[in-house]
């Protein structure tokens, strides 16, 4: 995935398709400003969060990182970013109903996750 093109979904485009038993990983790297639609996409639950973070680089690296889940998982689930149907449980990454999963990681404005069926 070229940088910095997950900002641009097409609208009702058919969804990604993901085979049981298989694993899609998708890298990004952040721009150096947020794009303000961001911060639209996340639920009230990652808005809170996002409140808890004390710097504006701890912030941003949040909102980038969330951001990219919700896009990559839309691709898949065929919904705009801020209808991707995340949970976030106490001391757990970020969840979807079954049979989808997901993983977040992040490093220095670096992004990566992995989408899978079980």
């Amino acid at each position: 995935m070229p940088t910095n093109t997950f900002l641009e979904p097409t609208p009702f485009q058919a969804p990604r398709l993901l085979p049981s038993g298989n694993i899609h990983l998708w890298w990004w790297q952040s721009p150096a400003a947020p794009s303000s639609d961001w911060e639209a996409w996340l639920s009230p639950a990652e808005q809170q969060a996002l409140l808890g973070w004390r710097t504006p680089a701890r912030r941003q690296e949040y909102l980038a990182g969330h951001a990219f889940l919700r896009w990559v998982l839309a691709q898949y689930l065929n919904c705009c970013p801020a209808a991707v149907p995340l949970s976030f449980p106490q001391g757990a990454g970020p969840r979807l109903p079954a049979p989808w999963r997901c993983s977040l990681t992040h490093s220095y404005g670096h992004f990566a996750c992995a989408v899978g069926q079980v």
